[in-house]
């Protein structure tokens, strides 16, 4: 896996304002809240077909897309299912950080990416700073795990549901 970490620049971090303003995760979060995450937060990019993390790994941060398009995938021996793709704007690794458990899937550039990650430690300072806007970031980051938990079910459902139009279940989950 290839991180490298980029120094903020003001074309970056314009860039990235825009990306967090794009981000529903970020919905209804004053400007000068973004602002200060970004001063606190870290730029990362990722080159084309390289990991920024696998299934398994430990997670304590979360990443916004600023740029390209990222692969959501699991793996089991050699079978690849891709759960989701993902283009600026959009954030992930946020189920291993509300959860304090190891990554549930992997993520892949699919191009040359760069993303925001922000730590657990930034969640805190922005808890520290305005106590209501940190409300909101965790009520957005709920409502977020729930449209995804949602999506997994409608797509369990039709996984289990393919080729049989009897209605009878063929399938236990």
């Amino acid at each position: 896996m290839q991180n490298l970490v980029l120094p903020q620049s003001k074309t970056s971090t314009g860039g990235s304002l825009a990306a967090l303003e794009d981000a529903p995760i970020f919905g209804s979060i004053r400007i000068d809240m973004l602002r200060f995450l970004l001063d606190r937060a870290s730029l990362t990019s990722v080159g084309r077909g390289n990991l920024y993390f696998r299934e398994g790994d430990q997670g304590s941060s979360l990443y916004v897309l600023v740029n390209g398009t990222v692969s959501v995938f699991k793996q089991r021996h050699r079978c690849k299912c891709e759960l989701d793709e993902l283009k600026r704007g959009d954030c992930f690794g946020e189920t291993a950080m509300a959860g304090l458990f190891p990554r549930s899937a992997m993520v892949q550039a699919l191009v040359d990416t760069t993303a925001i990650e922000i730590t657990n430690n930034v969640l805190f300072d922005i808890y520290e700073q305005d106590v209501e806007q940190f409300a909101l970031l965790q009520m957005n980051r709920a409502r977020k795990l729930g449209r995804r938990l949602r999506h997994a079910g409608q797509r369990m459902l039709a996984a289990c549901c393919a080729g049989n139009e009897s209605g009878v279940p063929t399938h236990r989950v």
